[in-house]
């Protein structure tokens, strides 16, 4: 089963899976609760836990093939991120989870995402 969830609204491990199926990866594994073991672009098994909402070396290169521009917070409002597109535009409360949500938002225009109810935190 799963859950139509708004993209703004996608945090934790449903935004890692939500990102790792924008980028079109394999997964390898699937023990709920905890579905972040991935196959990559090569179809190389990834070693450690695929986290690019938490680890700067999984996220990075993503925002530089992805993103045009990410801004930092003002006055404490959030991070923004823009894909290269100019259309697709993703807020959150740092630069790792704006940059994913803008990932997400551009392989999905409909602003939603349909994810397995195992992965939505809180349920």
């Amino acid at each position: 089963m799963t859950k139509r969830i708004a993209i703004a609204e996608l945090e934790g491990v449903a935004l890692d899976w939500a990102v790792a199926e924008a980028e079109g990866l394999e997964r390898i594994e699937s023990q709920p609760p905890l579905i972040r073991h991935w196959l990559d672009q090569y179809g190389t098994p990834m070693s450690g836990t695929w986290c690019p909402t938490e680890d700067w070396s999984q996220c990075g290169p993503l925002m530089d093939e992805h993103l045009y521009r990410i801004d930092k917070p003002v006055n404490g409002d959030k991070c923004w991120a823009q894909t290269h597109d100019m259309k697709t535009i993703q807020g959150g409360p740092n630069r790792l989870i704006a940059a994913c949500r803008a990932i997400v938002a551009a392989q999905n225009p409909s602003g939603f995402v349909d994810v397995p109810d195992e992965l939505v935190e809180g349920e």
